[in-house]
């Protein structure tokens, strides 16, 4: 039974620091939807090939069309993508993650490194 219970304390102690992390950074200014759709979207961007909107739309499977055009708005909004016209198609858009994106992304990396060394 101890086992169990170790096991219990270390997944509400990892829920409980990401919440934490969450809660004092800019993260928490974008809801779940929208955090998952920028999680999703900034590893893409990683892999350096240019992302259009209709890739998001198709192959994120975060939500709805409508909810992940809702959440690219609050994404750009916010400051954490960039979205430009593909001057191939001008009817394609172009989005990438920004200086800012990848700030946030180092600051909840490094909190959650740091986390995982002292337990």
């Amino acid at each position: 039974m101890p086992e169990q219970s170790n096991e219990i304390t270390a997944w509400f102690s990892l829920r409980s620091v990401l919440d934490d992390v969450i809660n004092t950074t800019d993260y928490k200014s974008l809801d779940p939807i929208t955090q998952r759709l920028f999680e999703w979207v900034y590893l893409r961007c990683k892999t350096g090939r240019i992302l259009h909107t209709q890739e998001i739309l198709y192959d994120s499977k975060v939500a709805s069309h409508a909810t992940i055009q809702k959440s690219i708005a609050l994404l750009e909004k916010s400051g954490l993508i960039q979205i430009d016209l593909d001057l191939k198609d001008s009817r394609r858009k172009i989005i990438s993650t920004t200086v800012k994106a990848k700030e946030l992304v180092g600051a909840l990396s490094s909190r959650v490194e740091s986390w995982a060394q002292t337990h």
